[in-house]
């Protein structure tokens, strides 16, 4: 898990630096990263908004099991949870980025010629759930990693 925690963070990272520079460039948003970011987010719908809380609760899950499991004795069997957390938790922003992308290609569809400029902050919203996703799971992964190399080193 400790190489999925390290792929995923990295991609996380890429994409979510590649959504900051479309808003910026192209989609007319301006300011440093975290102000673009913040305008991103706001600018999402509500299944996106939706399912960036629930990345961060699945995170947060993580870390609660994790913190939980490193104060006691743990058996293969307790790792489950974690585990499944560590798969589970890049879903929701993943599934997000996919609708996301499907609804611009069907609004693209119906209006005809469109400039990117036009979708462009759409698109950035997409990548930033993308990466979110990918971000939220890596730091699953490491929480699982942590309590499964102190369970190896004990």
């Amino acid at each position: 898990m400790r190489g999925y925690a390290i792929v995923a963070g990295g991609l996380g990272l890429v994409v979510v630096s590649a959504a900051v520079v479309i808003a910026s460039r192209w989609g007319q948003i301006s300011g440093g990263p975290l102000e673009v970011i913040g305008v991103l987010l706001l600018e999402l719908g509500p299944i996106s908004k939706l399912a960036a809380l629930m990345s961060v609760g699945l995170v947060v899950g993580a870390i609660a099991a994790a913190s939980t499991q490193l104060g006691r004795s743990n058996s293969p069997a307790d790792m489950g949870l974690l585990r499944l957390l560590a798969l589970v938790a890049p879903l929701p922003g993943i599934s997000a980025a996919a609708l996301d992308a499907y609804t611009i290609h069907a609004a693209a569809q119906r209006i005809g010629d469109v400039s990117f400029a036009v979708v462009a902050p759409s698109v950035a919203g997409a990548a930033l759930m993308a990466g979110a996703g990918l971000f939220s799971g890596a730091l699953a992964a490491a929480a699982y990693a942590v309590v499964a190399g102190r369970n190896r080193s004990a």
